[in-house]
């Protein structure tokens, strides 16, 4: 029975029951319960490799880049915290997802690259990301849709955290 506010988000339901009311919810919560379940299918298929999908981000943006990149332009384009970065790094390194060299010219510099098996690694789990959010999306709205309205939605959030609404 389909819910009789037509407000929960489950196809059957009664008022009682109904765990999903859209007057209830926060997009907050819902983000967060879509990041809540990507997370799980996620690290479990990423178990085998010892890394999360905390650490797919830097993973999958070295894919941009054939040659080294310093560790100071990867974290401006991810908005992730430096120290967190350090730690990811860490991680992918020592798996031998990663190389990590110091730059001889200014020692306080990384330079980062993809190993063989980190780029592979990466790739397969970025199409796998993409099939996965498609699948999700799937009958509900279109990809570019989705993106356009995240986008916009984030714009204005930054916006907002700069101290304006224009």
């Amino acid at each position: 029975m389909k819910c009789t506010e037509n407000k929960c988000l489950k196809d059957e339901c009664t008022k009682n029951e109904c765990t999903r009311d859209k007057d209830n919810l926060s997009l907050s919560f819902l983000f967060s319960a879509f990041l809540k379940n990507k997370k799980i299918y996620f690290n479990k298929a990423l178990k085998e490799h010892n890394i999360t999908i905390a650490q797919m981000p830097v993973l999958i943006s070295l894919l941009k880049f054939d040659d080294y990149v310093y560790q100071k332009n990867l974290v401006k384009s991810l908005y992730i915290d430096t120290t967190l970065v350090t730690r990811y790094l860490r991680i992918l390194e020592n798996e031998k997802l990663i190389k990590r060299i110091e730059d001889y010219e200014n020692r306080r510099q990384n330079k980062i690259k993809l190993t063989d098996k980190g780029r592979k690694l990466a790739t397969n789990s970025y199409q796998e990301l993409l099939e996965y959010e498609n699948t999700v999306i799937d009958d509900v709205i279109s990809r570019d849709d989705i993106m356009d309205i995240l986008i916009s939605i984030i714009e204005n959030q930054d916006k907002i955290n700069k101290g304006g609404k224009d």
